[in-house]
């Protein structure tokens, strides 16, 4: 197996150096860096896309419930988000990247939360097809009734 136990030094504009060693994990801490910040800023992207998305799926059904299970998923996501992006502004990657998780994480449960799902699949025009069959036997001896009625008051 090959190891790595080499050393070696980049001189930055301002003076200051940067260790390029590995460690016991093989993983600079540059790069562990990089990604961190890089998965961070996906995360944070990816729950604004969704919550967008959801902004918009709750505005193209009008008559939807929003849970307040879905209600509290939204405004964690959101506070997470906050946080991550103060976190940001702080220099606190480590932190930033827990919050943009958990945003993430929020935003997906809210988006795809059962009930939801199950509204997006029940259309307004298939209302009159559920409630036609269980109404319309009630209906026409009621309304046969109401027009016996109405000639009765009209013979008087």
């Amino acid at each position: 197996m090959f190891t790595c136990n080499y050393y070696c030094i980049i001189k930055n504009a301002d003076t200051s150096y940067i260790s390029l060693n590995y460690d016991e994990s093989g993983v600079h801490a540059w790069e562990l860096y990089l990604l961190t910040r890089r998965r961070t800023v996906k995360f944070l992207n990816q729950a604004t896309i969704t919550l967008k998305s959801l902004s918009q799926l709750l505005k193209q059904i009008g008559n939807i419930v929003v849970s307040e299970e879905i209600r509290d998923l939204i405004v964690a996501s959101v506070k997470m988000g906050d946080d991550s992006r103060i976190a940001l502004k702080n220099d606190d990657w480590q932190q930033a990247y827990r919050d943009a998780e958990v945003s993430n994480s929020c935003a997906e449960k809210a988006f795809f939360d059962p009930s939801l799902l199950a509204l997006l699949y029940f259309p307004e025009d298939q209302k009159y097809a559920i409630y036609i069959p269980l109404f319309l036997p009630i209906g026409i001896p009621v309304l046969l009734s109401l027009r016996s009625v109405y000639k009765h008051f009209l013979k008087r």
